[in-house]
């Protein structure tokens, strides 16, 4: 549950982010695309994207090599 809670604010906080890349961005809305469509491989596959580009393009999110 706290997946979709950390996806939600994220969606939310996204319109103020200046270091987003077009993947972290794709990721994203894909992850809402699979989630509305409630397909969960799908969902899991692009939240793994997005949490990657997070990581790599956030340092509040990197927590180290996974």
């Amino acid at each position: 549950m706290g997946d979709v809670i950390d996806f939600f604010w994220e969606w939310h906080r996204r319109r103020d982010r200046t270091c987003s890349t077009p993947l972290y961005e794709y990721a994203l809305d894909k992850c809402e695309e699979m989630l509305m469509q409630r397909d969960w491989q799908g969902l899991a596959y692009w939240h793994e994207v997005f949490g990657r580009e997070r990581r790599r393009t956030n340092p509040r999110f990197n927590k180290g090599p996974k």
